[in-house]
């Protein structure tokens, strides 16, 4: 009985930390988020070293249900719905991503200013990751990860949100590559 009390105990504290602490969003990489409220719109430009520039831009369709269009000269059009299964059941979330290349689940740990992403796309081209976000100010945030597709790599970056959290700024380091992406919500 005392460990079921210190468990459900150890569970509110950890679900007041991360509901207390606001999450700035920003999409540049996969996590288990939603736009938001019906009607807003997301959109992406992403410019990376060695590959060609791509736009995404992501409409919420409801609280729970997002659809994403992606362009790039190597990609013309390309369509994903993002559904967000679990929000915030304590200091997890989930959704479940579907696109022509196969289905992507991602799963978020909310845990104060420290963000855990983790996921594993199955289909075209097999993916896991997991990646830590630290934010001390809600303006700022480091990034530092590791992916999975043919070999393990490392990333690492920064993100910057001058805008009040509309628009942010995103410069990240992945297989030996640069990638700087920028975007809002409006």
């Amino acid at each position: 009985m005392k460990a079921i009390s210190s468990a459900i105990l150890f569970v509110l504290v950890i679900s007041a930390i991360a509901c207390a602490y606001p999450h700035q969003l920003f999409l540049d990489l996969p996590i288990a988020e939603s736009i938001g409220d019906p009607g807003l719109t997301s959109c992406r430009l992403d410019l990376s070293s060695g590959t060609s520039p791509s736009l995404q831009v992501g409409r919420a369709i409801t609280a729970r249900l997002d659809l994403w269009m992606t362009t790039s000269p190597s990609d013309l059009f390309s369509l994903e719905v993002r559904v967000l299964l679990v929000d915030r059941l304590g200091p997890l979330n989930l959704s479940l991503a579907l696109s022509q290349d196969g289905f992507t689940l991602l799963s978020a740990l909310l845990l104060g200013p420290l963000r855990i992403d983790w996921g594993r796309t199955i289909g075209r081209d097999e993916e896991k990751w997991v990646t830590f976000t630290a934010s001390k100010t809600q303006w700022f945030s480091l990034v530092l990860g590791l992916e999975h597709s043919v070999r393990y790599s490392f990333l690492g970056g920064v993100r910057l949100f001058p805008g009040g959290g509309y628009w942010g700024l995103s410069i990240l380091m992945q297989e030996q590559r640069w990638t700087v992406s920028v975007g809002g919500i409006f």
